[in-house]
């Protein structure tokens, strides 16, 4: 198995930070169907609202470490923010406005 280096927090902030200046929309993140920019990791940085991008981002990181999981160790599922936006509260807003529930 290959090791993967993981660089430390203060490290990936201060590349976030420094790339400021740089091109937007390069994408550093695709994985499953989900992507993230540059401005999405950007809005990580202290200050911002994180960006829709990140948290899909995040998701796909949380729900592949459960398939390395061993069996018989309950499982998890992070959906993403469209996931959750177009299922489970369009379900309510449709009810409340259309249904008047």
């Amino acid at each position: 198995m290959q090791h993967v280096h993981k660089p430390d927090a203060r490290a990936v902030y201060d590349w976030i930070a420094g790339s400021v200046s740089s091109d937007m929309n390069v994408e550093l993140f695709n994985y499953c169907g989900r992507s993230a920019r540059r401005e999405d990791f950007v809005s990580l940085l202290e200050g911002n609202q994180v960006f829709i991008g990140i948290l899909n981002a995040w998701t796909c990181v949380l729900s592949a470490t459960e398939k390395s999981k061993h069996v018989g160790v309950p499982s998890r599922f992070f959906a993403s923010i469209s996931t959750m936006l177009y299922t489970v509260v369009f379900h309510h807003v449709f009810h409340f406005f259309i249904a008047g529930s």
